[in-house]
This record gives C-alpha cells, sequence and structure tokens, in this order.
C-alpha cells in the first residue's frame, strides 16, 4: 500500500504578524499615498470597486506599522547625512488636516536635509508641526560640517555651533 504524505511549506515571515498585508501590498499602498498622493479613502475606494473591502483604519494602521519597520534605516541615513561634509537643509510648509489639538488651517513644516557628496547622496524628510529653530537643532545635533541653507534665523543656533575648519 502507498502512503501520500502531504508536506506543506511554512509561510515566509511577513512584514506585519498576522495581517493579510504581503510585502507587495504595503509597499503599493504607500507608494499610491506618499508618491502619488492618493489618500487612503480613495485607496479604499479602489480596493472596493476590485471586491475587496478593506477599511481606511487598517491601511492607516498599515503606514504607521511600516513608519516602525523602517525606522532603523531611516535613523542610518540620519547618521550617515551627519557624518557628511556639507550639508543642504531646508523646510517647507505642509498641511496636515487632521492633526490632534491642531486646527486643519494651521502650517506644519517638512524638514529636509540633503547631502550631495557621491559617498552619500542621500535626503532626509522630516515632520515637524513648527518652524522654530528648535527643531533645525535636534535635526543636526552635533553636525560639525559646512551647512548651505537660505538664511531662515532659524538655522542660526546651528551655525553658531559649528566649529569651522579653516
Amino acid at each position: 500500500m502507498l502512503r501520500r504524505i502531504l508536506i506543506t511549506a511554512s509561510k515566509p515571515a511577513q512584514p506585519i504578524d498576522k495581517s493579510i498585508a504581503s510585502p507587495g501590498l504595503l509597499a503599493s499602498v504607500a507608494t499610491q499615498k506618499y508618491v502619488d498622493a492618493l489618500p487612503l479613502y480613495r485607496q479604499t475606494d479602489i480596493f472596493k470597486r476590485i471586491g475587496i473591502e478593506l477599511d481606511r483604519t487598517t491601511l492607516a494602521n498599515w503606514m504607521i506599522r511600516c513608519g516602525q519597520l523602517v525606522q532603523p534605516l531611516i535613523n542610518l541615513i540620519h547618521e550617515k547625512i551627519l557624518d557628511q561634509n556639507i550639508l543642504h537643509a531646508d523646510e517647507t510648509r505642509v498641511q496636515v488636516l487632521n492633526e490632534p489639538g491642531r486646527a486643519a488651517e494651521t502650517q506644519s513644516f517638512m524638514w529636509v536635509l540633503r547631502c550631495t557628496m557621491p559617498t552619500c547622496a542621500a535626503v532626509l524628510f522630516q515632520y515637524e508641526p513648527t518652524r522654530s529653530g528648535k527643531a533645525a537643532e535636534a535635526l543636526l545635533r552635533d553636525y560639525q560640517g559646512a551647512l548651505m541653507v537660505d538664511g531662515f534665523s532659524g538655522y542660526n543656533g546651528v551655525c553658531d555651533k559649528i566649529n569651522y575648519i579653516d
């Protein structure tokens, strides 16, 4: 008598445990939201048209978890950028519609650091609710290279602390 044994391969590790979100699905939702500026509520409508019921809260939780998963990489990029001799920094207004404790019309800021050296061609984006120089100081903590900015006074505290080498 011939015995048949059925062996099932174990499921590969997923970015979010106990979730239907595959790496490809998470990448697609994140790309549509952050690159194509397609809000999550519109993405839920698109999924609904093809017969997939996904709540906007689920998608939002996935994006939060993705942010947590990539935080070590962001920290490493930040460290690498701060090790460079020349940095460009700027801040730009962004509007956040549903931020706890703030009106939808309140301006927030995206602070940007860019390194253009061949050894580190990277850009770092950091959200801050204000344009305060404290945000610049936190982002550029202990930086000791040349800093190129547009003259906004919020960078004065950082620039005063840089030890320039002649």
